[in-house]
């Protein structure tokens, strides 16, 4: 899991450009059927994609996919 931005960042540069797609969807709250509805293509690819984005990002879920997501996009959050 990434530790800090660079690293997210790193990590993202690691998906292709439909995995960035279906995280930045999966970001929003999205299920995999919304995402399928929205892309055009089959919830069975989706989890596809979300498998692979998960493996290269080293996140176990959709939470910690889409806190990779948000590091590398938004930036660690001040207390």
């Amino acid at each position: 899991l990434a530790r800090g931005r660079k690293d997210a960042e790193q990590r993202l540069q690691a998906l292709t450009s439909r995995e960035l797609e279906v995280l930045g969807l999966l970001a929003t709250g999205a299920t995999a059927q919304a995402i399928a509805d929205q892309l055009q293509i089959k919830p069975a690819t989706v989890k596809q994609h979300l498998r692979n984005l998960y493996l290269k990002l080293g996140a176990a879920n959709r939470v910690q996919a889409t806190r990779c997501y948000l590091l590398a996009r938004v930036g660690p959050q001040q207390r």
